[in-house]
């Protein structure tokens, strides 16, 4: 509505019908994360059996914080710079799935073990996603409309500091 892609008076729950222009953008938008995620998840298996195990994870994870930092400072939604960080998103989370999900079975995981640590994995991820939605929520309804991707940059970050922290650790302790 404030960039002018729907009427002001076009507020509730059929948005889709009383604002096509941005229900088309939407899509767009949307559908370009996902083709990059899609095309993005062989890229990341190549990436994670060619170099060590956390490469992946890291890129994944700064590809995520570029794509999600781009939503949030693109104030226009017509502008290229937000089809830029949907693909950066899409690469971003796709990444994040497969190398994390192949680092948390991995070879140092016995073989009768990997399918209970990949559910307990999944289980986790999905309350992570319910904690992350209803955060963002919360914080797009109290604070800012453009919290939910603050909060998603932060996470990554995190994920980010806490790999470096360990990786300089095991390096320390000629681990790797």
């Amino acid at each position: 509505m404030q960039e002018g892609l729907c009427p002001q008076n076009a507020a509730g729950f059929k948005l889709k019908e009383r604002c096509p222009a941005a229900n088309h953008r939407y899509a767009v938008v949307t559908g370009i994360a996902q083709s990059c995620a899609l095309a993005g998840a062989p890229i990341f298996g190549v990436i994670h059996d060619k170099f060590p195990s956390y490469v992946s994870f890291i890129l994944a994870a700064t590809l995520g914080v570029f794509g999600y930092c781009g939503i949030y400072f693109t104030r226009d939604p017509r502008k290229m710079s937000l089809t830029i960080s949907a693909a950066l998103v899409g690469l971003g989370e796709i990444g994040m799935i497969v190398s994390s999900l192949a680092l948390v079975t991995g070879d140092f995981i016995q073989k009768e073990q990997r399918s209970w640590i990949a559910a307990g994995y999944s289980i986790c991820g999905s309350i992570g996603l319910l904690l992350a939605t209803q955060l963002g929520g919360l914080l797009f309804d109290s604070w800012n409309n453009r919290a939910p991707f603050f909060v998603l940059v932060r996470s990554r970050l995190h994920f980010i500091m806490l790999s470096t922290k360990l990786l300089f650790r095991l390096y320390t302790m000629h681990w790797l």
